[in-house]
């Protein structure tokens, strides 16, 4: 992309996999880089590939079930105690290894995921070392609603309000209502 561009590597994908392209954006390099790795790399449209991969399933029955917890402040204290963990646990000297091995900076995409993008702008001086928690805090938080919007748009999905120990027993029930079908 350095060398000849974006909009370059767009047009070569057009050029090998016009279905997959018509997909993406221009504008989304992540999944231009993939499926031109994919097709350097398998020698195939990603769209062959892509397509078998589906047909693949056609003769099983799915069910997807989202497991979802009944109480949001519960959620939110466990993802707050996950981030103590992650700090106590070796975040920082994580992704200070991660940047020296690397040569990573702000801009790498690895250093812009939850956890890492905060810890990295800790380790610049940005902010206290608990701010950092509530930043990562509010992130993970901010990803989570994202992820439920996301999800609740598949109508194929069926959605269960549940504790741990609740959803633990319907997912038991569920397999094996799933073993004896």
């Amino acid at each position: 992309a350095i060398d000849c561009g974006w909009d370059t590597l767009y047009d070569f994908l057009y050029f090998i996999d016009a279905d997959i392209a018509q997909k993406i954006k221009p504008s989304d390099h992540q999944r231009i880089e993939r499926m031109l790795e994919i097709f350097l790399i398998q020698k195939e449209k990603p769209s062959l590939l892509l397509g078998e991969n589906i047909n693949y399933f056609k003769d099983f029955n799915i069910k997807t079930v989202a497991l979802v917890r009944e109480d949001k402040e519960v959620h939110y204290h466990l993802i707050k105690n996950r981030i103590g963990s992650m700090i106590e646990q070796g975040l920082i000297d994580e992704v200070v290894k991660l940047k020296e091995t690397y040569s990573l900076n702000s801009d790498h995409l690895a250093m812009k995921l939850i956890g890492y993008k905060q810890v990295n702008e800790y380790l610049e001086g940005k902010y206290s070392l608990d701010d950092t928690k509530k930043l990562i805090l509010n992130a993970t938080n901010q990803f989570t609603k994202r992820q439920m919007t996301w999800i609740r748009k598949f109508s194929f999905i069926d959605f269960e309000t549940s504790s741990k120990a609740l959803a633990k027993s319907k997912l038991i029930n569920f397999l094996s209502d799933a073993q004896t079908n």
